[in-house]
């Protein structure tokens, strides 16, 4: 069960543990919903945290992000606070999910189970061109 409102509450709990002075807050984009992604409402964000927690700390965003979303979270909709985009489900089910953040291939789908996925152009290239550890698989 959602809260009706949980601005009020968690401005107020964000504003407080900011003065611990921790290393970084890790926040949820409101899509994810247990382990189902939603579209949710347009005014549900986390601009609200954001703002409590202030715009020079860390803060680790998470929750269904696709390459695209990533890069426009970066370089668009946080792009004014100190944001890195966590990537939880997606990543264990696509290790070589971080090289398409260079080069992203329309038409990948992450829908896939969690080991059947090919590596990406860009991950063979980088382990032919010499990296022996990477080969060996002994990271």
């Amino acid at each position: 069960m959602r809260m009706a409102d949980p601005v009020p509450q968690f401005t107020h709990l964000i504003g407080e543990v900011s003065k611990l002075g921790l290393a970084y807050l890790h926040l949820v984009e409101p899509r994810v919903h247990a382990v189902a992604d939603m579209k949710p409402p347009e005014e549900e964000t986390l601009e609200f945290a954001l703002r409590a927690w202030g715009k020079d700390r860390p803060v680790l965003v998470a929750g269904g992000y696709t390459t695209e979303l990533a890069v426009e979270a970066v370089g668009k909709t946080y792009k004014e606070y100190d944001v890195m985009v966590v990537l939880g489900r997606r990543f264990i089910s696509t290790p070589g999910l971080l090289t398409t953040f260079y080069t992203v291939e329309k038409g990948d789908s992450m829908e896939k189970g969690y080991t059947d996925y090919p590596f990406s152009k860009g991950f063979i290239a980088e382990c032919k061109s010499g990296d022996q550890e990477a080969q060996s698989g002994s990271l």
